[in-house]
């Protein structure tokens, strides 16, 4: 920390990333970013499309929410969510996403306010043989 405050680190052990699978209509929340907005048992996932921007929210218990499975974050290292229609409003913000490729994003936390938030312009191609390493 400097002065109270977080730095932001540009290692991939503590920023938080996402991966983006169009073809599988596949969203990977890694756990660190999990971890970083506070083990939640529940995420909402918003899309801003005027900041073209994807966002993690710790959520309760409420409609539209994904219940993150503990079991899950003890043997795996993504919490993962399927949904075309999140592919659909990704696509419609970032056109120049592919519809077989897969992207990877960091991100920053914003602790005070529980959410993590990923900059779709900024996503990173990645190749297929990479896919699975999240």
């Amino acid at each position: 920390t400097t002065n109270g405050r977080r730095t932001r680190m540009m290692n991939t052990a503590v920023t938080p990333s996402i991966l983006i699978d169009i073809k599988k209509n596949r969203i990977r929340i890694h756990k660190n970013t999990i971890h970083a907005l506070g083990d939640p048992k529940y995420v909402l996932l918003l899309v801003n499309p005027k900041e073209a921007t994807v966002g993690v929210l710790r959520s309760g218990r409420e409609r539209n929410a994904h219940r993150i499975p503990q079991a899950t974050m003890d043997s795996k290292q993504c919490y993962e969510i399927y949904s075309t229609t999140l592919m659909c409003a990704l696509r419609n913000v970032c056109p120049n996403l592919h519809d077989s490729d897969s992207y990877r994003m960091f991100g920053e936390v914003l602790p005070e306010k529980g959410i993590a938030i990923f900059t779709m312009n900024d996503a990173v191609l990645i190749g297929d043989e990479k896919e699975d390493e999240l």
